[in-house]
């Protein structure tokens, strides 16, 4: 899938970006505004981690286990 992105700092419209290139564009995060590529109005655009495709983004990944010590 293929998502529009609404940069508030330049209040334009940037995209479409592939789900696994979004994190890399500059300002990009949880509450950015997102609509998928195909959009046809206002009621589209959501904020990113409220897009169930998406917010895997933004959960972190399991901490590794820790080291056992022998005692």
């Amino acid at each position: 899938m293929r998502y529009w992105i609404y940069d508030e700092r330049t209040k334009s419209v940037l995209g479409p970006h592939l789900t696994m290139l979004l994190p890399k564009q500059p300002g990009f995060g949880p509450e950015s505004k997102v609509a998928p590529e195909g959009a046809r109005g206002p009621g589209d655009w959501k904020r990113a981690k409220d897009v169930d495709e998406l917010k895997v983004l933004f959960t972190a990944p399991p901490a590794p286990p820790g080291k056992k010590t022998k005692g």
